[in-house]
């Protein structure tokens, strides 16, 4: 994926699109400092993307909250083109067939078992949201 950033980074600057280039830039920075980390295993690309996006909507909000529509319009923008790097997860429906597999092959679907609920939906979905999950898998407890 580095590369196809280094190569997004080359375009934008060509058609002078200085957000897109200053994103694309973040994107890089942000790899990069991954891989440089002392305590750094692997390098999660999606990972990093989402916190990336993550980031940049609560700083959205923020803004928004202070009345600053110029910068919470910025933020939107710079969450919209990094978010375009994450691949789509599995959609509502696919999470509650996934939990209903779950709960027919021994877990109920209470409170109690929401342990096990996730660690079975973390092993079926790995890139389902899991906060997602864990709302839908409450609106079907029994």
């Amino acid at each position: 994926m580095k590369q196809k950033i280094d190569e997004l980074i080359k375009e934008s600057m060509k058609a002078k699109d200085a957000v897109r280039t200053k994103v694309l830039r973040a994107i890089k920075t942000e790899f990069m400092k991954v891989e440089t980390a002392k305590d750094a295993k692997e390098l999660d690309e999606i990972a990093v993307l989402r916190k990336m996006v993550k980031d940049r909507v609560a700083s959205a909000q923020v803004y928004l909250n202070a009345g600053r529509k110029d910068l919470c319009s910025e933020e939107a923008k710079e969450a919209y083109i990094i978010s375009e790097f994450i691949p789509q997860g599995p959609t509502d429906n696919d999470i509650r067939v996934a939990l209903t597999e779950i709960a027919l092959e021994g877990t109920e679907l209470i409170q109690k078992n929401m342990g096990a609920i996730m660690k079975a939906m973390k092993a079926k979905l790995p890139e389902a949201d899991m906060k997602l999950v864990g709302e839908i898998a409450k609106s079907l407890w029994k």
